[in-house]
Parts: structure tokens; C-alpha cells; sequence
């Protein structure tokens, strides 16, 4: 019976072969400083804008009040698939479109994707993320995202480079207060418009008023500041163009 003895040397070998044959464990990845931070923009704008030609049925708003949520953004064209040795055999995917403003450091800005990011592990999940920019333009851009939906900072990574142009996303909604008027229709040459307003959503009905306007007269008429220049006017529709909204 033949005993083997295994020499250091032999063994020193067997581990260097070993781990040669390992991919090495990932890196923990960078958490950064995270201060989230509202950047949104609101104004009551009036609908349509001015100098805009519109079309409207009977018993919809000629004009109308409504409140517009602005706030600054990015944009990519293409999908970010962020992979590095710090994730090992992870990886991050940020879907192309909108990327808002949403955190900041002293280093720079957290931009967060509008669109979902899909973060492969052992199995793919759903996170927050986006896209980090550096005050500091020869800073590399990173991508960063939340591991878990409690995690108070984001971990990142560099990913240099970038394809982003900056613009903004709008979001639309109801103003506390609103005013609007209505298209009632026309009888011989006489179109009847109704002015209204809402406060919290609930009509003042002290404050309606019934107008009625003889195109005879002229085709351009007005109301409260509001100016409009009357192209066609039917008992199913009035075709009209804004020359100044409500004041």
C-alpha cells in the first residue's frame, strides 16, 4: 500500500492553482453623503397660452387656470448597463429617458431615473436610482441606487462619461383656486360663454355669470382681461384664438 505525503511545496501549488480559478468577491461599493431635496418649480399657468388657436365643444373650457410643477432634469438617449469589478458579477441597468433632480452632496448631484432600475444580483430586483453628477466637470459621472428600501444613502460607482443633456419634467395640476370659461353655444349670431370659479374644488356659484357676445358687433370680445378673437362659433363647437389669457 502506497501512503502519498503531500509537500509543501505541492500544496503551496494547489492553492495558487485553486484561487486562480476563483473570480474574486466584489468590492464593497462606495455608500456616498445623501441629502434629498425638493427642486420643484410651481406657477398657475393659463390654458391654452396665448397666440395658441383652439377648438372647443359645447360645455368645455375656452380657457381655464391650472398649476404646472416644474423641476431641473437630465436626459439619456440610451439604457446604462453599469457593470465593474467592485459588483463582481452584478450589475445595474438604468433604462433611457428623464432622470430628475431628487439629492445633493458638496460634491454634486443626484439626478433620479424616472423609469424603473433593475438591479441583478443572485435574481433581479426593482431599486431607486439614477445618475450622479460631479460639480467638478473632471470628477467622473457615477451611477448610484438605494440596496434596500430603508438605506438612508446610496451606493455608487463610477461610470464615466455619460451621454446626458440637461432639461426639465413637468408634472400638471389642479391650483387651489381656479377659473375657467365655458362654451354654452351660439343662437342667431350670439354666442353665450360662462364664466366660473372654484375654490378647493367646490364652485362659487355667487360668483358665475352667464355673457353673451353679438359677433355682429365684431369678432373679438373679452372678459376679465381675457382676450379672444372668434373664428367660428356653432351649436356643437367654437374654433377661436387666445390673444391675452385671464388676469
Amino acid at each position: 500500500m502506497k501512503i502519498f505525503r503531500f509537500t509543501p511545496v505541492f500544496l503551496a501549488i494547489f492553492f495558487l492553482t485553486s484561487c486562480a480559478g476563483r473570480k474574486p468577491a466584489p468590492i464593497n461599493l462606495l455608500q456616498v453623503p445623501y441629502s434629498p431635496i425638493t427642486a420643484e418649480r410651481d406657477e398657475v399657468v393659463s390654458l391654452p397660452t396665448e397666440g395658441a388657436r383652439s377648438e372647443v365643444e359645447v360645455g368645455q373650457s375656452m380657457v381655464s387656470t391650472a398649476l404646472r410643477s416644474t423641476t431641473p432634469a437630465i436626459e439619456t438617449k440610451m439604457d446604462i448597463v453599469h457593470k465593474s469589478e467592485r459588483m463582481g458579477l452584478n450589475s445595474v441597468t438604468f433604462r433611457a429617458g428623464k432622470f430628475y433632480l431628487s439629492g445633493e452632496n458638496r460634491e454634486g448631484k443626484f439626478y433620479r431615473s424616472s423609469n424603473e432600475v433593475l438591479l441583478s444580483r443572485a435574481t433581479t430586483s426593482r431599486v431607486v436610482g439614477g445618475l450622479f453628477i460631479p460639480n467638478q466637470t473632471n470628477n467622473p459621472t457615477k451611477v448610484y441606487w438605494f440596496p434596500h428600501p430603508n438605506s438612508r444613502n446610496p451606493d455608487a460607482d463610477d461610470h464615466p462619461s455619460i451621454d446626458y443633456k440637461a432639461t426639465t419634467v413637468e408634472r400638471w395640476g389642479s391650483t387651489s383656486f381656479k377659473r375657467e370659461l365655458v362654451y354654452s353655444g351660439v343662437s342667431q349670431n350670439t354666442i353665450s360663454i360662462l364664466y366660473r370659479e372654484f375654490k378647493d374644488d367646490m364652485a362659487r356659484p355667487a360668483f358665475s355669470q352667464e355673457l353673451k357676445y353679438d359677433l355682429a358687433q365684431g369678432r373679438s370680445i373679452g372678459y376679465r382681461g381675457a382676450r379672444f378673437e372668434i373664428e367660428r362659433a356653432t351649436n356643437i363647437s367654437i374654433t377661436f384664438k387666445v390673444l391675452k389669457s385671464l388676469d
